[in-house]
This record gives structure tokens, C-alpha cells and sequence, in this order.
């Protein structure tokens, strides 16, 4: 994507360098490094998201907010426990913010990956770190984990579900939907 992003900075500094050169004003004159830069200032925070432009790159565009549950068990143990959650995500181009706060305990995201070979079910994988919301890092509710989530849509709405699990050897199920508000 960057290539293209240099490519139309190249001709456009050809293009309109010559019209600054008849105007007497060639030190006004855009460089093709400074029109490259904002085009990826563009791309990063909203070209990328068109719909047709993300029909070529891939990624989805999964940033808003959501509600949903995450089913918690420990190893060893048959019975789970739901917890209601709000999921916020934030996301550009070159960056994504996750944070999942179930009330008791808030978790962002360290690490992130999308997998988009498949198109007709992409997912998300990620390491993240839980705290305890009043900042304590009381050890029952500090930890580390991994998750993978398949992205789906259906009727406008945004789904996000799948499998995580944490170091401190439980693991569960993750569903969340976009909000209708």
C-alpha cells in the first residue's frame, strides 16, 4: 500500500512542481517526500476504512463499541462463570487499541495480528494484560492471556467470538456484538 502511497506523491510533486516554477514561487513547491507523508497521514486515519479500499488491503475496520460476555473456567473444572463485558476498540491503519472492562477487571491489548487469508470468516489474534480496576494488581485478578476471535457481520452489526486462554490456567469464551445505541 505504501508503493501506491509513493507513487501518486512522485507524479503529483511532478505534476504540480512546474505550476509553483510559472508563479515565481518554486520554494512553495511541494516535495514528493512531504506529499507521501500526508497521504499516509490520509491512508492511516481514514482512506484506509472506505469500503472499497478495504476490499483490496483486507483489514477490517472492527473499531467501536461492543457488549458482550466472556465465559470464564479453570482447568480441571467443568462449570463456567459468565461475566458481562464492554469492549471498546479503537483503530487506524497502523494502530488497534482493545480495552475490555467487565467491572472488576480491565484488560488491554499488548499485541495483535490479523489473519484475513480467509475473507469469508478473517480473525483476530491477541496477547493482552487484566488488572483490577482500581489499579491493585491483586493476584486473582492480574494476568496475562492469548484469544483468537473470528470477525463476522450480519444486518450492519459486527461480531467478534472465540476461545482464550490465561496464565493463570483458565480459559473460556469470548462473544461480543457492536452496540445499537
Amino acid at each position: 500500500m505504501y508503493f501506491v502511497l509513493a507513487g501518486f506523491s512522485l507524479a503529483a510533486a511532478f505534476v504540480i512542481g512546474p505550476t509553483f516554477e510559472i508563479v515565481h514561487a518554486k520554494w512553495l513547491a511541494p516535495s514528493a517526500f512531504s506529499l507521501f507523508a500526508l497521504l499516509v497521514l490520509a491512508f492511516d486515519h481514514y482512506i484506509w476504512s472506505i469500503p472499497r479500499i478495504m476490499q483490496l488491503h483486507g483489514i477490517p475496520n472492527i473499531g467501536g463499541i461492543y457488549n458482550g460476555t466472556v465465559e470464564r473456567g479453570t482447568k480441571g473444572e467443568t462449570s463456567y462463570e459468565q461475566y458481562e463485558v464492554t469492549v471498546t476498540i479503537k483503530q487506524t491503519w497502523t494502530k488497534i487499541d482493545m480495552v475490555l472492562n467487565s467491572g472488576d477487571t480491565i484488560s488491554h491489548l499488548r499485541t495483535c495480528g490479523f489473519f484475513i487469508a480467509n475473507q469469508v470468516t478473517p480473525s483476530i489474534q491477541y496477547t493482552y494484560l487484566v488488572k483490577d480496576m482500581d489499579g491493585q494488581q491483586e493476584k486473582s485478578k492480574y494476568g496475562e492471556g492469548t484469544a483468537e476471535l473470528y470477525i463476522s457481520g450480519l444486518k450492519g452489526q459486527l461480531y467478534l467470538g472465540g476461545k482464550y486462554y490465561s496464565t493463570k490456567n483458565r480459559s473460556g469464551v469470548i462473544t461480543f456484538c457492536t452496540r445499537s445505541d
